[in-house]
């Protein structure tokens, strides 16, 4: 119901050795109707503002004594769907024991411990600094009988708001299986640039071709038999994601390289064997990276997280060529060994299965970046 008089409202306070800042909390407001009146003269603030909530107007009103004088002038006013924001500039720069003159408690104030937590992680500096909020020691000193929040509170809201983590030792696992699959791929990519650089000094191309497999087969095999934990991280719920795409993307690479070393005499020396564990190895390298970085810090670059979920829309549909080319080249020999079945149940599985794969990753990157192609890439 709307009411003519003003509500005294909520106010939760939080300050640095140099600012003053007051919330006014109000839900589910709309934000363009607020109209706010905020007067400070010395150490007297008066604060009054209206919005509309659910299509009814609501009215507030509060005049405080501040605890000092505040900079005439300094105040900057916020408004928001969340309530009012006020910041205001000390006169004197220093720690204030309480936000008002008077002593006695008010229930309608409150410590915003969530304001304290995010300035103070803005700075990791044992040295203060103006804008660097007091320690919680200091805040005791000032509040006696005040619970602050306990160490790890401030330690979890501090690293909840800066991207760090306390890494659990299910992360620590995947940090280093991602690490140890990051090093392989790496070293797969570093030997196709030794033999590339090998073969242009010879001006012989084809020896990328010739020798290239066996080049890359190390590294590749070591990562691939790895890989095969990725679909029972995601079942048991280790990790993140569905577990389907996942196997069939690394079964189907496995059928591979078994091919590749049983029955692969021929297709081993094809420009096919050697594109395909290449597309593997951009995608592997841009994977693990993105997964490391996100474990340890929460997040990764911009960049990065771009092509996690966009260039791999591109390789799949050459990995799927080439590993299809593999097939066909070592087709001879499976039937020369009787195992011609096994060649069959495999194309049909990539005939049915790479459509899938794309367009889970395909989805996937329209929940993670959106539906637009030509989405920007944020740059700090």
């Amino acid at each position: 119901m709307a009411t003519s008089s003003a509500s005294r409202p909520l106010v939760e306070w939080a300050q640095s050795r140099n600012d003053l800042f007051l919330k006014f909390p109000v839900r589910k407001i709309d934000a363009a109707t607020m109209k706010s009146k905020v007067n400070e003269v010395g150490d007297t603030l008066t604060v009054s503002f209206s919005a509309s909530s659910a299509g009814e107007p609501i009215r507030y009103a509060l005049e405080l004594n501040l605890f000092e004088i505040v900079v005439t002038d300094s105040l900057q006013v916020q408004h928001k769907a969340s309530g009012l924001y006020i910041t205001l500039l000390k006169h004197v720069q220093g720690v204030w024991p309480r936000l008002t003159r008077a002593k006695e408690k008010d229930p309608r104030i409150k410590i915003d411990w969530d304001k304290w937590e995010d300035l103070d992680s803005e700075s990791d500096s044992e040295e203060p600094t103006p804008g660097q909020l007091p320690t919680p020691q200091e805040l005791a000193e000032a509040y006696p009988g005040l619970q602050p929040p306990s160490s790890s509170t401030l330690i979890e809201g501090k690293n909840k708001k800066n991207g760090g983590r306390t890494l659990t030792l299910k992360d620590k696992w995947l940090a280093l299986f991602s690490l140890i699959l990051l090093v392989l791929w790496f070293g797969c990519g570093m030997r196709f640039l030794f033999l590339v650089g090998r073969a242009l000094s010879v001006q012989k191309l084809s020896l990328i071709f010739k020798e290239g497999y066996h080049i890359l087969s190390g590294p590749c095999l070591v990562a691939q038999g790895l890989g095969l934990l990725e679909p029972i991280h995601a079942l048991f719920k280790i990790s993140k994601g569905n577990w389907f795409p996942a196997f069939l993307l690394h079964t189907g690479r496995d059928i591979c390289l078994f091919l590749l070393v049983m029955h692969g005499a021929n297709a081993a020396q094809d420009w096919g064997a050697v594109l395909m564990i290449v597309v593997w190895t951009v995608g592997e390298v841009i994977r693990y990276s993105f997964y490391f970085l996100t474990i340890t810090n929460g997040t990764a670059p911009d960049p990065v997280t771009w092509a996690r979920y966009t260039i791999p829309l591109y390789l799949l549909p050459i990995g799927f060529t080439t590993e299809m080319r593999v097939l066909w080249m070592a087709k001879d020999e499976l039937t020369e060994t009787q195992q011609s079945f096994l060649f069959g149940y495999t194309l049909l599985a990539y005939v049915l299965g790479a459509p899938f794969v794309w367009m889970s990753v395909y989805k996937l990157r329209t929940k993670k970046l959106g539906s637009d192609a030509k989405k920007k890439i944020k740059t700090k």
